[in-house]
């Protein structure tokens, strides 16, 4: 009966959902970092009240940290500290708008520097493909690979 009972109060302990679900915390040498940024882009709006707000707004940056990394939240918020149209302290909804418009102009370069790498490879590639035709005795006539005769070749 004993067994029984305390069975019973194990698997409706393990089946009861916790109080609040865990978060994920930045590593204390991060969250200082990001502390440090935070309080420099704070000093960039000095006339904007945010001492409220601003311990509401770490916890969200951790969370943009942890999703996207130190170094994009960073770069996101020296972006946003000199846009001229960002007229108070970033909020971190604009953080995350940035970073994705940041990735986003990342993943158009690298596609537009695939596009040229593969057009230069292409250009190369008819060459040479021009050249062995060539050696190999043909001409192009009208878009077309035509043979040359021996006697047009001793010419």
């Amino acid at each position: 009966m004993a067994l029984e009972k305390l069975n019973r109060e194990s698997l409706n302990n393990a089946l009861t959902p916790a109080a609040q679900p865990l978060q994920r915390r930045l590593p204390n040498e991060e969250l200082k970092v990001l502390g440090v940024v935070l309080e420099k882009t704070l000093r960039r709006w000095p006339s904007q009240e945010n001492a409220d707000t601003i311990a509401e707004f770490l916890t969200d940056f951790e969370q943009l940290t942890l999703k996207y990394s130190l170094r994009r939240v960073q770069e996101a918020l020296n972006a946003l500290r000199i846009n001229p149209e960002q007229k108070f302290f970033p909020k971190p909804d604009e953080v995350a708008e940035e970073i994705e418009r940041q990735r986003q102009s990342r993943q158009l370069d690298a596609m537009t520097d695939a596009t040229v790498d593969y057009t230069a490879q292409m250009g190369q590639a008819r060459r040479e493909h021009i050249e062995f035709m060539q050696s190999q005795g043909y001409v192009q006539v009208n878009g077309r690979w035509e043979q040359i005769g021996q006697e047009e070749l001793a010419q």
